[in-house]
């Protein structure tokens, strides 16, 4: 039996996520996000996409923006991977391609150490775009003394 996914508009899915239309359309065109055209060159995102998208209500604007940040960041990251892997090209036989050098000339053109952008990778990956909100902060504590 088939699984039935349900789908959002670009319009539905950016009311959803508080993100433009046309942001979300660069982002279904650059790869980043799933989506499907219809027919009538409409296009559907599956709700999962849009719940990867999701950012809560009480975020302020500052921590969204730096949770978009820091997606854009991961985003680069993979591309500058791509690209560096490309010029590389295939490896001769017997010949391994130096994945560190790949790896740390994308690090680089984030300017995020390799921990924190793996960090950030695997809370998007286990929570979507809510696991980049930064939780710290909010009022702080008097000292008794």
């Amino acid at each position: 039996m088939p699984i039935i996914t349900e789908y959002y508009t670009v319009k539905e899915a950016s009311q959803l996520t508080g993100l433009s239309a046309v942001a979300i359309h660069k982002r279904c065109a650059a790869g980043e996000i799933r989506g499907l055209i219809r027919p009538n060159n409409k296009r559907l995102i599956p709700l999962e996409e849009v719940e990867k998208l999701k950012i809560p209500e009480h975020c302020s604007e500052h921590k969204r923006k730096e949770a978009l940040d820091k997606l854009a960041k991961i985003q680069l990251f993979e591309r500058k991977k791509k690209e560096y892997r490309s010029q590389y090209g295939l490896p001769a036989p017997g010949q391994l391609i130096p994945l560190e050098e790949i790896e740390k000339r994308a690090l680089e053109a984030c300017g995020v150490s390799r921990s924190t952008l793996f960090r950030w990778k695997q809370k998007y990956k286990k929570f979507g775009l809510e696991g980049l909100i930064d939780r710290r902060g909010g009022k702080r504590k008097k000292h008794q003394g």
